[in-house]
């Protein structure tokens, strides 16, 4: 027998940061063994995170210092405490320069293309369609050609790709990546492959993961109508954007309307004008340079 349990002690976590320093995180656990001299190396990597790991609260800072140490009479108990910080540019291997690289293997890019179907409300000029009576037009879709990036990563152990999977897929860019701004890019998930190599008496075992990205130049946000059967109300029952409370929208017979109504700000707006569309922010951010780096040639 060797590791016993592996428990994190949420009563341990902590933090610290100073402004344009970003910011540091702690995280604690406790390894029980029933073996005197196990390896600290096993007890060590027995918590599952490895160097670069992102911190599971904050993207932005990684895993850059661990504590392992003895913390009970029996020699059997130990804490083992991971350190997450915003790493410093002069540190970094320059291997990071190129994310997902192995000697001799550097990380390939690809691209395609992909045609789905999805609602439309704007013209190509921007502008919301509507009849002639200047009501907006509803169940209209239109063809969507996504323009694709895939990028091939090699790594040595599955202990890095598979959270880094885990946390990228489903996500959208940070900032501008690639050409596009903010939040037009979306990680659509990664297929993995374990490759198994022999090459003069070598044998050469490492994962190779096809990462695939989608381009979407109006961005990957959700943008609903802004309707609705309720407004806002103050506290004698005034419409009003600044209320607090909330009332049912009545037509001119005193009852509740039985069709939504546009809203601005909250308030009923007057009958006949078209609903504004909201806008909201459905994917993870992350930082994607600094998982796949930008598109490059090779020399």
């Amino acid at each position: 027998m060797a590791i016993v349990w592996v428990k994190e002690q949420p009563r341990e976590r902590g933090g610290s940061g100073k402004k344009d320093e970003g910011c540091e995180w702690q995280r604690m656990f406790l390894v029980r063994t029933d073996v005197l001299d196990d390896s600290i190396i096993t007890i060590t990597n027995s918590c599952g995170a490895v160097f670069g790991d992102v911190h599971p609260d904050d993207a932005s800072t990684f895993l850059t210092a661990f504590d392992t140490k003895v913390v009970d009479g029996t020699g059997l108990l130990y804490a083992v405490t991971l350190k997450y910080a915003k790493k410093n540019p002069a540190e970094e291997d320059p291997a990071d320069d190129k994310p997902g690289g192995m000697d001799g293997k550097p990380p390939v890019w690809g691209g395609s293309s992909s045609v789905t179907t999805g609602p439309v409300y704007k013209d190509k000029d921007g502008d919301m369609m509507t009849n002639s009576a200047g009501d907006p037009l509803e169940g209209l879709e239109k063809e969507f050609a996504d323009e694709k990036l895939t990028l091939t990563q090699y790594y040595a152990s599955h202990a890095v790709w598979m959270p880094r999977s885990k946390t990228l897929t489903n996500t959208v860019n940070d900032e501008a990546w690639n050409g596009g701004a903010a939040r037009t890019w979306k990680c659509q998930g990664c297929s993995k492959k374990l490759n198994i190599e022999n090459t003069d008496g070598t044998t050469l075992v490492y994962w190779e993961l096809s990462w695939e990205f989608a381009y979407r130049a109006d961005g990957w946000v959700l943008r609903p109508w802004d309707i609705g059967f309720s407004q806002l109300v103050d506290d004698e029952g005034v419409p009003s954007g600044l209320g607090t409370k909330r009332a049912t929208i009545t037509g001119q017979d005193k009852k509740g309307t039985r069709q939504p109504v546009a809203l601005g700000g909250g308030v009923a707006l007057p009958a006949g004008t078209p609903p504004n569309a909201l806008e909201f922010f459905v994917y993870t951010e992350r930082d994607f340079d600094f998982y796949f780096g930008e598109v490059f040639t090779p020399g």
